[in-house]
């Protein structure tokens, strides 16, 4: 990802980063050391909820690797045909914590705009994390908190919404 970003400024061309969840971490971080266009960040995993931010909770990896994610049967059904993971990877609480901390120390050379979308009740992300967070970017930051609790947005009753949000 990062060799393709490099290639797109290297040429000149207009790059807006988009990221999902994990994703809206990589993205905020590439930001920071790309003069990227702009970013689009949704249901960014930042602050995560209980029990995703209890310490030590990678620990489990020492007996179990991955455990299934809760679906909804609406989720599963959106996803058909979609390239997605239905199991959560005790690693991945290890990159969200490393990319969360990349993203709090480098947040401070994000120069260009970043828009976040957010649901107001998500399971894993706290939206509160977006206001902390655009105190921290020096470029113009605005936000869409939506009134529901979808994480995955795309994969939800919302994903009209949600597009039509970004591309308002």
């Amino acid at each position: 990802v990062e060799q393709k970003i490099q290639s797109a400024v290297a040429a000149r061309k207009k790059v807006i980063l988009v990221g999902l969840s994990m994703g809206g971490q990589a993205a905020l971080y590439f930001a920071s050391k790309y003069p990227v266009q702009g970013a689009v960040v949704i249901g960014i995993s930042h602050n995560l909820k209980f029990p995703l931010n209890v310490p030590g909770l990678e620990l489990l990896g020492l007996v179990k690797r991955t455990w299934k994610k809760r679906l909804s049967p609406e989720a599963v059904q959106m996803r058909t045909g979609a390239i997605y993971y239905d199991r959560m990877q005790v690693d991945g609480l290890y990159l969200s914590r490393e990319l969360r901390s990349l993203v709090e120390n480098r947040a401070h050379l994000i120069s260009n705009p970043v828009f976040f979308v957010h649901a107001s009740s998500d399971r894993l992300g706290d939206p509160r994390a977006i206001e902390k967070l655009s105190k921290k970017i020096p470029g113009r930051t605005s936000s869409k908190i939506l009134d529901c609790s979808a994480h995955s947005m795309f994969f939800s009753s919302l994903k009209n919404r949600v597009t039509g949000e970004i591309l308002s």
